[in-house]
């Protein structure tokens, strides 16, 4: 056991009053009489803060701000048990104070008389105060009126350790860890703290308390202050951000917290008074600090992006606050709000009436736990049923999701392909891309022309057989059908996407054949048409960038577009309102518009790209998926859901480049140029190597120049197998299946094509050659050739330090070391984790933590998607799992990126290998942070990784929407 006394974990105990008191204080309560001493509450309640004594020979006794000392806990008091069996840590540090309690401090300026607790008198000529906080002990000089306040230290003060909720940490025995100063106002803690990051509370006998966050590290001795800063800085951190959420606290690295306390610090004597220790009053002082200092706003927006990044996907913020990925399809919620669709990601949100954004349905973070992965449209019923139509994760098809949450497929049977006319729709494969139903229940969808035979529009009605009501258009062959619906004629009509053709084709009732009805010039894959109140029909041409008018008899009016100035870039999607408004997804900006009658244009929700970085709501990311330091140590992200490159420089995130959805020009300004899909980077010398993925090319951002140009790729077709000993010219490869970026300060980049089952080496000029895999799908070739080997799915890429090349083999569950990728003769063989057929059976074992501390050759690994390493050479892997890796694209063909089918049902985590060859496990399930797989900032597909100069691990999780940031120390 340990020893009661000095620096000891076992409190004495005090009467119950006192415990009342005690806990009061922890829980941020207000003001309470009693005291642990039995003396009277403080005197002087009423009078004004900072108001002086009068002289007098014996001045009335004061009572300072004390602390309260700890004791045994009462029943029904929230805690949370640390067992004492490992390795402990011993903590030390001052408990200080300014105090604005009501008399606690009391001077005269000419007489110069100080009072303590008790009424004693003290105090010397020049005003210099002696405090005892009530304990008769002497503690620190602090001098009044003639110079800046200074804190007194806290002799005998209880110092309690709680978790991020406030729940007092405890010992088996149910005794709290935590210390009692000494007449110094020193404690010391030594104990086996809890695996993530605390709170360190000493309750005050007027209400509130003091407080340090204490952040995780493995140093055996650490030196934590107790103290107004400290205090400041916790309350609004865990006011502000964290909500009584432990996953949340654990993100905090220890240098901002130190950076946020030193700022505070620097800071406090701009305080118009000294703060009370209440809650309220901390968070409003540190807000007032924020507005007048520039270090202290820099910090705690810092903190914010660590900590938030827009967890839990922005859930019930404004929805202009929020980023939407790919937002594909509107429909309207039948209660005055409307839904959006989410494409890659298979999302599907409510922003209600009054502009709050909820998730509906995510498998992690929705009511509904299940995903319409790459869904293009929807279409609500008037009982409330949404039909959604996409790649879902057993295949093409057309959901219906059931007012009670159910989800279930109506037209397919899982497989991509041409739907067979005749035949029950769930006995048939189905790709549709736009959905339409009738009052009747009929749904009318159109087929995606990329499937072999051409575009269609099909239907199936109550029988649930797939007809085809009227034979397609001669050019419809290598068309899309990208809207349909029903006029107000009551005739169907189609906006068709050709090439060189686009248009509007329209059904007649009960006709058989569909006519042209008037040339809708560029339309693109994302334009959409709806029914106008009068009559008329409403449709926007996402290339062309307008929203133009149609009438039923062909003529067309152009209503606005980007070219004439309309804020608008790529309108797509549209919803007819009640009042004769109009809302528009614009793809380009990724926001939902609102169209007024008079025709002006509003944004009501997503974050546009072009607004950046904006202190009052916070950093928000829309799909980070590529992480880079550049020549400063800022970090360079990619927005696959917002088209741009920002950069992070520790307080402000900027834009480098992206001016929305777009395609590459050979060249481009850098202010103007369009992306589509950005994905990994490499920054080199000051410039910045980009694979712009759905755009199927490599580019150069030169900021010194203030362009950006096409290095390589661009060729127009699914990519093909690269042969060994052949040197592909620049626009003779494409980029479409490019997953990892890598290269040094010099010489050859490589990329993973991660379709084709290959490594590329790439050079400044764009001429590409196999570096490793031969194409075929499969685990084999360790210790041969690189060229000759097989992998699957190659994902991220890491350069050792000695220069050799780390590959991700995601679908082998391995990691793949290239021995000298810029030699003549790189060879291929194993890094890390077991064969795939190997690692099954041990997978789920190693959650649960037998492989910690063991060869890492001898892990099972659940997809490995990303690599790292840091200054000392250690390696870190994040690894995708099973549970959420169908929000990943296809292969061609149809083919999951990542075939988990035969696998268990794992979540992600991240893991490290050190110099040595063990690993062990940091983040998910068995590490020390984001433990819980189902909490609602678990990780969900960390898809690249990077460590920054501060020396932490920086994670894009592309499925969170989040850059997390995790302490190495």
């Amino acid at each position: 056991g340990r020893a009661s006394g000095y620096g000891v974990g076992v409190f004495p105990r005090f009467p119950r009053a006192s415990l009342t008191l005690a806990l009061a204080g922890i829980l941020g309560a207000g003001a309470c009489t009693p005291t642990p001493t039995g003396r009277p509450g403080p005197a002087g309640a009423g009078r004004p803060a900072g108001a002086r004594s009068t002289a007098s020979p014996r001045p009335s006794p004061v009572a300072p701000v004390q602390a309260l000392r700890p004791g045994a806990l009462p029943a029904g008091v929230a805690t949370r048990q640390v067992p004492q069996a490992g390795t402990p840590i011993t903590l030390t540090g001052v408990v200080r104070l300014l105090s604005e309690t009501p008399g606690s401090v009391v001077s005269n300026a000419g007489a110069r008389l100080i009072s303590d607790a008790g009424g004693a008198l003290v105090g010397d000529a020049g005003g210099s105060l002696l405090a005892n906080n009530g304990a008769g002990v002497a503690a620190r000089a602090w001098r009044l009126l003639q110079a800046p306040p200074q804190e007194a230290a806290l002799a005998e003060a209880g110092v309690y350790l709680t978790d991020a909720a406030g729940a007092v940490i405890v010992d088996e025995a149910g005794q709290p860890l935590g210390a009692i100063s000494d007449s110094r106002g020193r404690y010391i803690i030594r104990a086996v703290l809890p695996p993530g990051n605390a709170v360190l509370r000493v309750p005050l006998r007027e209400g509130g308390a003091l407080a340090s966050i204490l952040v995780r590290s493995d140093q055996p001795l650490r030196e934590v202050p107790i103290d107004t800063a400290a205090s400041l800085g916790s309350a609004y951190v865990l006011d502000q951000y964290v909500k009584g959420r432990q996953a949340v606290l654990d993100k905090l690295p220890e240098p901002e917290a130190l950076q946020l306390r030193t700022a505070l610090l620097a800071a406090v004597v701009a305080l118009p008074s000294r703060p009370r220790y209440d809650g309220a009053t901390l968070v409003e002082a540190t807000a007032r600090l924020r507005r007048t200092s520039p270090r202290v706003d820099e910090v705690l927006t810092t903190i914010r992006v660590l900590l938030l990044g827009q967890e839990r996907l922005g859930e019930g913020r404004q929805a202009l606050e929020v980023p939407l990925s790919d937002p594909s399809a509107l429909v309207d919620d039948g209660a005055g709000g409307f839904l959006v669709t989410e494409e890659r990601t298979g999302r599907l949100r409510r922003v209600a009436a009054d502009g709050t954004l909820t998730t509906l349905m995510d498998s992690l973070q929705g009511r509904i736990k299940a995903n319409v992965t790459a869904c293009s449209d929807a279409f609500r019923t008037a009982d409330g049923t949404v039909l959604l139509a996409g790649n879902q994760p057993q295949g093409h098809g057309i959901q219906r999701l059931s007012p009670d949450g159910t989800l279930t497929l109506v037209v397919g049977q899982g497989g991509r392909g041409r739907s067979e006319v005749g035949k029950p729709a769930r006995e048939t494969p189905a790709c549709p891309e736009s959905l339409w139903v009738d009052p009747d229940g009929t749904i009318w969808f159109g087929e995606d022309g990329k499937v072999p035979g051409g575009a269609r529009v099909l239907t199936v009605g109550a029988d649930g057989v797939v007809r085809e009501p009227a034979a397609p258009l001669p050019n419809w062959l290598a068309s899309r059908i990208v809207g349909l619906v029903r006029g107000s004629d009551n005739a169907m009509y189609a906006l068709v996407a050709e090439e060189d053709d686009d248009h509007l084709a329209r059904l007649a009732p009960g006709a058989t054949s569909w006519t042209r009805l008037c040339k809708t010039p560029q339309v693109g894959v994302f334009g959409d048409l709806a029914n106008a109140p009068d009559g008329d029909l409403w449709v926007t041409e996402d290339l062309g960038g307008r929203l133009t008018r149609v009438k039923l008899d062909g003529t067309r009016r152009v209503v606005m577009e980007r070219k004439a100035g309309a804020p608008i870039v790529r309108p797509a999607d549209l919803l007819p309102r009640p009042d004769g408004s109009l809302l528009m997804i614009d793809v380009g900006a990724g926001v939902v518009n609102r169209v007024t009658p008079a025709g002006t244009v509003e944004p009501v929700a997503g974050l546009d790209i072009s607004r950046g970085f904006d202190p009052t709501r916070g950093v928000a990311l829309n799909g980070p998926q590529g992480l880079a330091l550049d020549a400063t140590g800022r970090l360079l992200i990619t927005e696959g859901g917002g088209h741009a490159v920002r950069i992070w420089d520790g307080t402000t995130l900027s834009k480098l480049m992206g001016n929305g959805l777009g395609r590459a020009a050979p060249s481009q300004p850098l202010d103007s140029a369009t992306l589509n899909n950005p994905f990994g980077l490499v920054e080199r010398q000051g410039r910045i190597f980009l694979v712009d993925r759905s755009n199927r090319v490599l580019r150069l951002i030169d900021p010194t120049a203030g362009d950006v140009r096409v290095v390589a790729g661009g060729f127009n077709v699914l990519p093909t197998t690269m042969a060994p000993g052949i040197a592909l010219a620049p626009g003779e490869t494409s980029f479409l299946d490019a997953f990892g970026l890598a290269g040094a300060a010099s010489g050859p980049m490589f990329w993973s094509a991660a379709y084709r089952q290959q490594v590329v080496r790439v050079d400044e000029t764009g001429t590409s050659r196999l570096l490793a895999g031969s194409g075929e799908r499969g685990d084999a070739g360790d210790g041969g050739p690189a060229e000759t080997a097989l992998l699957d799915t190659p994902g991220g890429l890491a350069l050792t330090p000695g220069g050799d090349l780390l590959v991700a083999d995601l679908g082998n569950m391995r990691v793949r070391r290239v021995v000298a990728p810029g030699g003549p003769a790189p060879r291929i063989e194993a890094f890390a984790g077991l064969p795939r057929a190997q690692a099954v059976d041990r997978l789920v074992a190693s959650y649960g933590g037998t492989e910690e501390g063991k060869p890492a050759a001898m892990a099972a690994m659940a997809a490995p998607a990303a690599v790292c390493l840091d200054a000392e050479g250690n390696v870190y892997v994040s690894e995708l799992g099973t549970a959420y890796t169908f929000v990943l694209p296809n292969l061609p063909g149809d083919a999951p990126l990542i075939d988990v089918a035969t696998l268990p049902v794992v979540p992600p985590r991240i893991r490290k290998i050190d110099r040595e060859g063990r690993i062990t496990t940091l983040v998910g399930p068995g590490g020390q942070a984001l433990t819980d797989p189902t909490a609602p900032d678990a990780l969900v597909l960390p898809t690249a990784m990077i460590v920054d100069a501060q020396g932490r691990l920086v994670v894009a999780d592309v499925g969170a929407n989040v850059v997390r940031f995790f302490s190495l120390r």
